[in-house]
C-alpha cells in the first residue's frame, strides 16, 4: 500500500486524489474487502436502526463508492489523453479573465473547473500550457485582473497566444503585460469600444511589438478609415510579420 510521506498508508479516497493505481495485488485485495463491505452492508440493512448502525452504514456506503471509484477504468488512461480530452473545444475555450475575477466562474472555458476536481486533474491542467494561453480581457477590475493576466502568462509557458483586447482606454499594464510576451502572439485582437477605435495613445503602448511578431498569424484591429495617421502608423507597426502577409 502507497505511504503519505512515507508515515502511513493512503486512504482510498486520497489515492484517487492522487491518481495512485492498484498494485497487482491490491486488484485482488480490494476487491475482496469491497464483497466484505456490501456483506456487512447488508447485515446493517436487516439489523435493528440506531445511531451507530447508520453510521457504519455511511462509512460502508463511502467505502464501497470511493473503491468503485478507485478501479474506475478511466483512471488508467494516460496524461496524453487526458491533455487531449482538456483541450477539447468543448470543454477549453477562450478566458475571460475579467469575468474570472468577478464570479470565480470562467466564462466561455472551463480552465478554472478541471483543475480543482483532484489533485491528478490539477496536476494536468498545470502541466498543459495550451490550457492557458487564451483569453480575454473586456474591462479592467483592479490590480486583481493583471495579477491573473501574469498568472496565465506564466502557466501558458511558450504556448501560442491567443489575445482579445476589449478595453474602453488603453491600460498601460495590462498592454505592457502583453507585449512582453509578443514573440509568443499567434492571434491578436483589440476592439477598444470607443467612437475612434485604435488611436495614438495604443499605438505608442504597443510600438514595442514592432518586428518581433515572427509567430502572428492573425490580427484585428478597430480603427475608423478615415483617421489616415493612425492607419498609416498601424501599417507601420505591423509591417514586418511574415506569417500574416504570407
Amino acid at each position: 500500500m502507497e505511504r503519505f510521506n512515507g508515515s502511513r498508508e493512503l486512504t482510498v479516497r486520497e489515492r484517487i486524489r492522487h491518481n495512485i493505481l492498484p498494485s497487482e495485488t491490491e486488484r485482488t485485495d480490494i476487491p475482496d474487502s469491497f464483497i466484505a463491505a456490501g456483506s456487512r452492508l447488508s447485515e446493517i440493512r436487516t439489523s435493528a436502526p440506531g445511531s451507530t448502525g447508520d453510521l457504519e452504514e455511511e462509512n460502508q456506503r463511502q467505502y464501497i463508492s470511493d473503491c468503485s471509484s478507485l478501479f474506475a477504468p478511466m483512471r488508467s488512461l494516460s496524461h496524453e489523453i487526458w491533455e487531449a480530452i482538456f483541450l477539447d473545444p468543448q470543454i477549453h475555450g477562450i478566458v475571460h479573465i475579467d469575468q474570472y475575477v468577478r464570479s470565480s466562474v470562467v466564462d466561455e472555458c472551463n480552465t478554472d473547473i478541471l483543475a480543482p476536481v483532484s489533485h491528478y486533474w490539477r496536476c494536468v491542467a498545470l502541466a498543459t500550457p495550451r490550457l492557458w494561453s487564451s483569453f480575454f480581457i473586456r474591462s479592467y477590475r483592479g490590480p486583481q485582473v493583471l495579477q491573473l493576466l501574469q498568472l496565465f502568462l506564466e502557466r501558458s509557458k511558450n504556448a501560442p497566444l491567443s489575445i482579445v483586447l476589449k478595453l474602453g482606454l488603453p491600460n498601460e499594464e495590462i498592454v505592457g503585460e502583453l507585449v512582453k510576451h509578443a514573440e509568443r502572439w499567434i492571434k491578436f485582437t483589440v476592439d477598444s469600444m470607443s467612437w475612434s477605435g485604435i488611436n495614438s495613445p495604443y499605438l505608442a503602448l504597443l510600438a514595442p511589438v514592432c518586428g518581433r511578431l515572427q509567430r502572428l498569424e492573425e490580427l484585428s484591429l478597430d480603427f475608423e478609415p478615415f483617421l489616415h495617421t493612425t492607419v498609416t502608423s498601424t501599417m507601420n507597426l505591423f509591417k514586418e510579420v511574415p506569417k500574416l502577409h504570407a
